[in-house]
Order: C-alpha cells, then structure tokens, then sequence
C-alpha cells in the first residue's frame, strides 16, 4: 500500500472566528485550500465574509465556510465576480466556493 507524503504547504488551512454581528472575518489570505469554522456565541443578524485577495488566490483553490450557529444575513465579498453567493447559513450549515478564472469565485 501506498501512503501518500503531504508538505506542510499542501494541507488544508483551518482557520476559526468567533465573530459578534456585523463584523466582517477575512479568510486567510494564501494560495491553500481550506476552511472558515465559525463559532458565534449566538445567532449573528450580519456578518461579511472576505474571501483571500485575487494575488494571493490560485485558480482550483476552494474555500469553505461552516458556523455553529445561524448567520441571518451573510455577505461574501473580496473578489470581482462571486456566482451563486450565499445569503443566509443555518445552524450548522456551510457554503463551498472555488476559484475559476482570475478574481471570479463560484459556489461548489
């Protein structure tokens, strides 16, 4: 059997924010996949969503956005062109977006 090697750079980046309403978390700004865990105390009526910059970005990355709780209103944005944007997450919900063409990101 064959195990695959994987380098520090090929891994998923996990990143967390315990955001409060109407903040806005900006993802982490590199070229690695990965995933936004948000763990708001309650239920948030707002929050923004900064996907990582188009320079930093790669096209094939995904990113992904998971909460504990319900965002009401969910703004995402850092990019010139987001098709299939989300609005609303539910308790325990998640929303997918890759990169396909330079500063345009869809939903996966």
């Amino acid at each position: 059997r064959i195990m695959p090697i994987y380098f520090p750079s090929q891994l998923d980046v996990v990143q967390t924010a315990t955001p409060t309403t109407g903040q806005t978390v900006v993802m982490t700004d590199s070229s690695q996949s990965g995933t936004l865990y948000l763990t708001p105390a309650g239920t948030l009526a707002a929050l923004t969503v900064t996907l990582p910059s188009n320079a930093n970005s790669v096209i094939g990355q995904i990113r992904r956005i998971g909460t504990n709780n319900i965002i009401t209103t969910l703004t995402i944005n850092g990019a010139a062109s987001i098709l299939g944007t989300v609005t609303t997450l539910a308790l325990g919900g998640s929303a997918s977006f890759q990169k396909v063409a330079s500063d345009t990101w869809i939903k996966i």
